[in-house]
C-alpha cells in the first residue's frame, strides 16, 4: 500500500537529506510532491545519492525546477532504492515542502 515515506521543509539554500533507505527493506518511490507555501516563486532540486555518496551533479533527478508562487508540482516516478541510498532536496528560498510517497517491503534475503 502506498504511504508517506518522508516529509520536509528544508532550510533555504541547503541541500538536505530527507530520507535514507533502510537496511533490510525494499523501497519503491512512486511520487514526490513539492508544494511552494509562499507568495513568491522558488527553485527546487531533488537528488538520489547511491549509498549516501557526497553531492554530485549526476545524482539529480530534478535540477533548478521553477516553482510558481503558491503552487504544487507532482513528480510521478517509479524508483527502487537500495539500502543506504539517500534522497536529498533543496529549495532556494526555503518555502517549498516536499512529500515522498512509496511502498516498503521486508527484504527476505536479509541484505
Amino acid at each position: 500500500m502506498n504511504h508517506i515515506i518522508a516529509q520536509l521543509l528544508p532550510a533555504a539554500g541547503i541541500l538536505t537529506d530527507i530520507y535514507t533507505a533502510p537496511i533490510r527493506k525494499i523501497l519503491w518511490i512512486n511520487q514526490i510532491i513539492a508544494g511552494n507555501q509562499s507568495a513568491i516563486s522558488d527553485t527546487i532540486r531533488v537528488s538520489i545519492a547511491k549509498a549516501g555518496a557526497l553531492d554530485n551533479p549526476s545524482q539529480y533527478l530534478y535540477y533548478d525546477v521553477a516553482m510558481c508562487a503558491n503552487s504544487t508540482t507532482v513528480f510521478d516516478l517509479v524508483l527502487n532504492l537500495n539500502p543506504g541510498d539517500v534522497i536529498r532536496v533543496y529549495s532556494t528560498n526555503g518555502t517549498t515542502a516536499f512529500n515522498i510517497f512509496g511502498v516498503t517491503f521486508d527484504n527476505l534475503r536479509g541484505s
